[in-house]
C-alpha cells in the first residue's frame, strides 16, 4: 500500500498526533480516576460513620435519660428522700422500650471508708449495701487524693463494666474549695449501672439497623461477638470501619456542668427534680455526660473494648473501589481505544479505496490498449478489403482470418468483463449440480485450449489421478475455474529465454485432477514460468490486480481472471491458493507458479486414468 501523496502524509502525520494525544490523555484520565477513587472512598467512609454516629447518639440519648431519670440531688441525699427519684426510675422504666436495660444505681461515698447506698425498687428508695467489688479502684483512689480526683482516675475503669458516673455537689456556699483550681468536692458519688449485654446485643443493633440498609456491621468485644449480621461464611472478613462504643465518654463532668456560674445556687431545683420530664429536660440540655461515639472513628485500631465493625456488601470495600477504579479505567481505556482504533479503520478504507481506485485506472488503460489493438487491426484490414486492395483469394482468407481472431479476442475481453460482473452477483444457493465425468470434461478444457498454448509454445498435460470416473458438481463452474487457471499459466508459463529453439521440448503446464476424502476435488495447475514476486502474491486475488512484471512486457490480460476463481471457489465453498516457487509431486523445486483448487462435490468410485494432451 503505497501512499505518496501529500494528503497522506498529513492523515498519517495526523495519526500520529492522535496518537500522541490518546497517551497524554490517557496518563491524565489515569490520575483524575485515580483522585475519583480515593474521593469516592472517602465519601463511602464519611457516610458510614455519620450513620454509625447518628445510631449511636440515638441509642445514647436513651441512655442519657436513664442516667437523667436516676439522678439524685443533694437534698435527696441530706434527707434521704427517695420518693421523686423512686417515681423518675419507674416512669423511666415504663415508658423505655428496654427496661431491662438498668442493672442498679449505687450512691458512692466520697470519703474514705464511707457507706454506699444501693436503689432497691421494692423498698422505693436507696439501703445501705457494702462497697461492690467494681469500686476497688475507686477506694484506693480515695486514699491517695481528693473525691473529684480518684472520680476521674476511676471512672474509665468503672466505663467498662457498664457504670455511668456523676458527682453530686452541695450548694456552694456550704462547701469550701478543696484544690488550687477551684473544683468543689462532691458529697457522693451517683454511679448508674446499664445492662452491657443488654446494650450491646439489644439497644445498639436496634438503632444501627436503622441506618444501615445497605451496609453489614457487627458488634464485638473481649474475643466476644454480640450481633452480627455478616453470615457464616463472611464471619472472617476484614471490617472496612471500626467504631469505639464508648471511646468519647467524657470524664470530666465537674461542678461548671451543674452550677449557675457560682452564685452559689443549684440549678437543678427541688421542684424540677420532683417532676419526670422536667428532670430528664434539663440534664439533657444541660449536659449531663458527654457520652457518644468516637469523632475520629476510622482511624481506630484493632482493640479488645466493645467496638462495631462496619462491612461494606458483598466484599470489602478497598476491593470494590478497587472494582470501580479498574472498570472505570477500562472503560476511559475502551473510549480512547475505540476513537484511535477508528481513526486508522478509516485511514486504512480510504488508503484501500484509493488502491482499489489506482487499479481501476490501471484497468482502463490496459483494457483500452487491449481493444484498441484488435480495432486497429480490424479496421485496416476490412478498410484494405472494402477499397479493393487486397484481391488475391489467399490474402482474402488470410485478411479474413485475422478479421476473426481479433473479433474472437474481443469477444473474450466482453466475456471476462461480463463473467465479472455475474460472478460479483452470484449466490451460493444458485450453484446447480451435475453429473460430469472427469476424463471427457478436462479432455474438452484442454483440447479446446491447446491451439492457445501451441501458439504460446507450451504443451498441456492432463493428469488424472483418482479411481473416481464421475462426479456431482456445478459443471459451469468448474470450467471458468480450470480455463482461467490454464489461460493464466499459458500467458504467463513461459520460461525466461524460451521458444529462440523451435527444436528444443515445449515446455510443459500440468493440470492434475485428483480427489481427497472425505469428498473434495483437486485441481492442479502448474508451470515452469518465471513464477510470482513474494510482494504480489497476497494480491494476485484481487480484482483488476496485475502484475509488474505482466505490465513490463505488455502481456495481454484483464487483472480479473484469478479473482473471478477465488470468487467462484468461495461460493461453492472451497478455496484457491498459489505457491511459487513450488516443489512438484517428485520434490522438485521449481521456479514457476502452482495453483491449487479444492471445491466439494459428489461421486461415484471407478478405476484411476492419466491423460495427455498435446
Amino acid at each position: 500500500m503505497k501512499l505518496k501523496r501529500p494528503k497522506w502524509l498529513l492523515f498519517q502525520l495526523v495519526g500520529g498526533m492522535l496518537l500522541v494525544g490518546v497517551i497524554v490523555l490517557g496518563y491524565y484520565q489515569f490520575q483524575w480516576i485515580n483522585t475519583a477513587t480515593r474521593v469516592e472512598e472517602q465519601r463511602i467512609l464519611k457516610q458510614i460513620s455519620i450513620a454509625v454516629e447518628r445510631a449511636l447518639d440515638e441509642a445514647f440519648d436513651e441512655i442519657r435519660a436513664l442516667i437523667s431519670f436516676a439522678y439524685v440531688s443533694h437534698e435527696n441525699i441530706g434527707r434521704e428522700y427517695w420518693t421523686d427519684v423512686d417515681a423518675s426510675i419507674q416512669f423511666w422504666s415504663a415508658q423505655s422500650p428496654h427496661p431491662q436495660l438498668l442493672a442498679n444505681v449505687i450512691l458512692a461515698s466520697t470519703s474514705v471508708g464511707g457507706k454506699y447506698l444501693s436503689y432497691d425498687a421494692k423498698l422505693k428508695g436507696f439501703a445501705p449495701v457494702e462497697p461492690p467489688n467494681d469500686f476497688t479502684s475507686y477506694e484506693r483512689y480515695l486514699e491517695e487524693g481528693a473525691a473529684l480526683e480518684a472520680y476521674r482516675r476511676a471512672y474509665p475503669a468503672l466505663l467498662s463494666k457498664g457504670y455511668f458516673l456523676l458527682p453530686i455537689f452541695p450548694p456552694q456556699q456550704n462547701q469550701e474549695r478543696n484544690d488550687e483550681n477551684g473544683h468543689l468536692s462532691p458529697v457522693a458519688l451517683l454511679a448508674v449501672r446499664i445492662d452491657t449485654d443488654l446494650l450491646l446485643t439489644t439497644v445498639f443493633p436496634s438503632y444501627l439497623n436503622s441506618y444501615f440498609e445497605e451496609y453489614l456491621f457487627r458488634i464485638v468485644g473481649n474475643d466476644q461477638v454480640y450481633y452480627s449480621t455478616l453470615s457464616t461464611s463472611e464471619g472472617k472478613r476484614r471490617a472496612d470501619v471500626i467504631v469505639p462504643i464508648f471511646g468519647a465518654v467524657s470524664t470530666q463532668a465537674d461542678a461548671v456542668r451543674f452550677r449557675d456560674g457560682g452564685n452559689g445556687k443549684d440549678r437543678l431545683s427541688e421542684d424540677a427534680m420532683r417532676n419526670p420530664i422536667s428532670r430528664f429536660w434539663f440534664l439533657r440540655t444541660a449536659g449531663v455526660l458527654g457520652i457518644g461515639p468516637n469523632r475520629d472513628s476510622s482511624r481506630v485500631a484493632w482493640q479488645a473494648a466493645p467496638r462495631i465493625e462496619v462491612f461494606y456488601p458483598e466484599r470489602s470495600l478497598e476491593s470494590a473501589m478497587r472494582g470501580r477504579q479498574t472498570a472505570s479505567l477500562l472503560l476511559s481505556i475502551g473510549t480512547l481505544l475505540v476513537l484511535l482504533v477508528a481513526y486508522f479503520v478509516l485511514y486504512i478504507l480510504l488508503a484501500r479505496t484509493d488502491t482499489v481506485r489506482m487499479r481501476e485506472r490501471d484497468f482502463v488503460t490496459s483494457m483500452s490498449h487491449e481493444l484498441r489493438t484488435p480495432l486497429s487491426v480490424i479496421s485496416a484490414t476490412s478498410d484494405n478489403l472494402s477499397r479493393g486492395i487486397v484481391e488475391a483469394p489467399e490474402r482474402v482468407q488470410r485478411y479474413g482470418g485475422l478479421i476473426k481472431a481479433q473479433a474472437l479476442r474481443l469477444g473474450k475481453m466482453v466475456e471476462s468483463i461480463l463473467l465479472y460482473s455475474g460472478v460479483e452477483m452470484m449466490d451460493s444457493d444458485k450453484m446447480r449440480s451435475e453429473e460430469i465425468h472427469l476424463s471427457s470434461f478436462f479432455g474438452e478444457i484442454v483440447a479446446s485450449l491447446a491451439p492457445t498454448s501451441e501458439e504460446a509454445g507450451t504443451r498441456l498435460v492432463l493428469s488424472k489421478d483418482t479411481h473416481l470416473s464421475s462426479v456431482s458438481i456445478d459443471g459451469e463452474a468448474l470450467r471458468i475455474i480450470a480455463e482461467n487457471l490454464v489461460m493464466n499459466a499459458i500467458r504467463h508459463g513461459m520460461p525466461k529465454g524460451a521458444g529462440a529453439d523451435r527444436d528444443e521440448v515445449s515446455p510443459e503446464i500440468r493440470i492434475l485432477v485428483r480427489t481427497r476424502p472425505p469428498r473434495s476435488l483437486l485441481v492442479i495447475v502448474e508451470d515452469d514460468g518465471p513464477g510470482i514476486p513474494q510482494s504480489d502474491i497476497k494480491s494476485i486475488f484481487d480484482a483488476f490486480v496485475r502484475g509488474d512484471r505482466s505490465k513490463q512486457d505488455q502481456t495481454p490480460g484483464s487483472g480479473l481472471g484469478l479473482h473471478i476463481v477465488r470468487r467462484i471457489c468461495t461460493q461453492m465453498g472451497g478455496h484457491v491458493s498459489v505457491e511459487s516457487p513450488y516443489k512438484d509431486m517428485a520434490g522438485m523445486p521449481r521456479e514457476g507458479a502452482r495453483f491449487e483448487v479444492k471445491v466439494p462435490f459428489k461421486a461415484e468410485r471407478k478405476h484411476e486414468e492419466t491423460d495427455t494432451h498435446r
